[in-house]
């Protein structure tokens, strides 16, 4: 079963942030487009939804960022 967020493209949900005022931070769609697609969509869904702060987003966004660029 498709969670409700995989319905929408990741570009999707952040035109709909945009557009609704949950996203403000440019911050937001830089890191949300420079990690895994799987991974920024469920945070972007989230924060769109209310369920998440815009600032947990970036903090997690963040995180994924920097442990995709430490050598193995």
């Amino acid at each position: 079963m498709m969670s409700t967020y995989q319905n929408l493209t990741l570009a999707e949900w952040l035109a709909i942030g945009q557009q609704s005022g949950a996203i403000q931070d440019i911050r937001t769609i830089a890191l949300a487009v420079s990690i895994s697609e799987f991974e920024a969509m469920a945070w972007i869904a989230d924060l769109v939804m209310g369920r998440a702060s815009e600032r947990e987003a970036i903090a997690f966004m963040r995180r994924a960022l920097e442990n995709s660029q430490q050598p193995l």
